[in-house]
């Protein structure tokens, strides 16, 4: 017995040292990394700084950091989302046959797209918690449960999309405060609230305690399978917000939706701070990533770059995000040892 709660113990110290909400000198540099990449677009275009361009950069913001916090909420507990795009892709559809088909009230499509989401998320969530949880069984499980969402998708649509949908789903985009779409101070209200979760709630320091140390979360007692179903449940819930962002601001129910959504998933959080081996997330560093993705999509293009390359440069930001968390993670395992070495060393001097 005192054996197990020595055990314990060391578990709990361990999980006190796992989560964490990303620093300030994250923030700070991807910030600067913005205004370096809008400066010299505005040196070589000025209609960037124009009021309609911004508007435009605040609707790919809006979805783009939907997608990425959904995908962020489950690198925070070590796992991966690559059905996110099938997940949109099927909500997308379903909210679009509502609309059309079924002449479901806008309030209505909204909240069924919602609970479909949440379900795909929850289904995702129950199988990886019921076969052994790894980084692994997380790839796998949603690498075929995303073929299988999108196979749905197919087969509903026979790849036809829902057009005419209701004036009033489309006003959901177009209605808007000085040039910025509602949806964007939506998606900045989500962001505070996830937030909140993180820094204030057991579930957001449980979530994070999963994928900073998985044995060490058992043994203190945290619900593993509970806390997947949630994680991925929000992931879901996020991944059919932005899919009905993007349906009502291209007015059509397209079952391609969400196909080119799985790499600025991963690149948004990473890029912000989220650390791809989990434990550690940045909220605001994931809508701040999302701000570049969009930037870097608007400077293609302002530069007349062909559309055929910007599968390259999604190739590219990915290898620079990745190459950014190793960085970090060197940095801060190079600092934890440097501190515990120089902490002996007054032990010894001090004896």
């Amino acid at each position: 017995m005192t054996e197990m709660r020595g055990v314990r113990a060391r578990a709990a110290e361990q999980l006190a040292k796992a989560g964490d909400t990303g620093t300030g000198a994250q923030v700070v540099g991807i910030i600067v990394l913005i205004v370096v990449l809008g400066a010299g677009i505005a040196i070589v275009h000025r209609n960037f700084l124009s009021r309609q361009n911004f508007s435009v950069l605040s609707y790919e913001v809006s979805t783009l950091a939907m997608i990425a916090m959904g995908q962020m909420v489950v690198l925070g507990s070590g796992a991966m989302d690559l059905s996110v795009g099938g997940v949109g892709g099927l909500v997308g559809v379903m909210a679009g046959w509502a609309l059309v088909v079924s002449d479901f009230p806008v309030a209505a499509a909204v909240a069924l797209a919602v609970v479909i989401g949440a379900t795909c998320g929850f289904i995702n969530g129950w199988l990886i918690g019921r076969l052994e949880f790894s980084g692994a069984t997380a790839f796998l499980v949603t690498l075929a449960t995303g073929t299988f969402y999108a196979g749905v998708t197919l087969g509903l649509t026979g790849a036809i999309p829902y057009y005419n949908l209701p004036r009033h789903f489309d006003a959901l985009s177009d209605n808007a405060v000085g040039g910025v779409p509602w949806m964007f101070f939506v998606m900045l209200l989500i962001a505070a609230a996830l937030w909140f979760v993180y820094a204030m709630t057991s579930i957001g320091t449980q979530n994070l305690a999963l994928g900073g140390n998985p044995n060490a979360a058992r043994l203190c007692g945290i619900r593993i399978r509970r806390v997947l179903v949630v994680t991925f449940i929000v992931s879901g819930c996020l991944a059919g917000i932005a899919a009905i962002f993007y349906t009502a601001q291209f007015g059509a129910a397209e079952p391609t939706l969400g196909t080119d959504w799985l790499l600025p998933s991963f690149a948004a959080p990473i890029i912000g701070g989220t650390a791809l081996s989990g434990g550690r997330v940045s909220v605001v560093g994931t809508v701040l990533g999302a701000v570049f993705l969009a930037e870097v999509t608007d400077a293609l293009v302002f530069l007349n770059v062909s559309a055929f390359w910007n599968t390259f440069v999604d190739g590219a930001v990915i290898l620079f995000a990745i190459t950014l968390d190793v960085v970090r993670r060197r940095i801060s395992l190079s600092f934890l040892v440097n501190r515990s070495t120089t902490a002996g060393l007054r032990k010894v001097v001090y004896r």
